[in-house]
């Protein structure tokens, strides 16, 4: 079933290439699966997927990635596609990238802000994480897709 699903939205993305399937993993409750084009190395993903969020009426993909400027440079030229699909209705939500910065003052006293990625912190930085953030409810049914065409592809379901 969960193959049927990925299956069916990859077609829906309509990307060009094929894909192999790298893993599908459960992170947060949701089935992530990492696709791979036939040429691609999956050691060179631009990100990998840590954790999932809902969070109101945005959807947060927490991510690692050996190189976040890459990540953003690609948002910014548009090479990112996203498909958001339940039944047979679907939509593009935008993608957007975030960090939340851990800040601390001279006194020791840290706190936490959610700021888009070029926004400068305005505080000391003690430690940064990043998220990629789309304004769509991913819940049972409705599955979120990421291509990176024609090399990587990103497939997540509720579980």
């Amino acid at each position: 079933m969960k193959k049927l699903l990925f299956l069916m939205l990859v077609l829906t993305l309509g990307t060009t290439g094929v894909y192999a399937e790298d893993s599908v993993r459960n992170i947060s409750g949701f089935n992530v699966g990492h696709l791979s084009g036939e040429d691609a190395d999956p050691a060179k993903r631009p990100f990998t997927i840590t954790s999932i969020r809902q969070s109101g009426e945005n959807f947060l993909l927490w991510i690692s990635s050996p190189n976040i400027g890459e990540v953003s440079r690609l948002l910014n030229a548009g090479r990112f596609e996203t498909q958001s699909t339940l039944g047979d209705l679907s939509s593009s939500p935008s993608l957007s990238l975030w960090k939340q910065v851990t800040c601390t003052d001279t006194q020791g006293r840290r706190w936490t802000r959610e700021i888009s990625y070029s926004t400068a912190a305005g505080c000391p930085v003690v430690s940064t994480q990043y998220y990629l953030r789309s304004p769509v409810t991913v819940s049972n049914g409705r599955n979120f897709g990421i291509a990176l065409d024609p090399d990587y592809l990103w497939l997540i379901e509720k579980l």
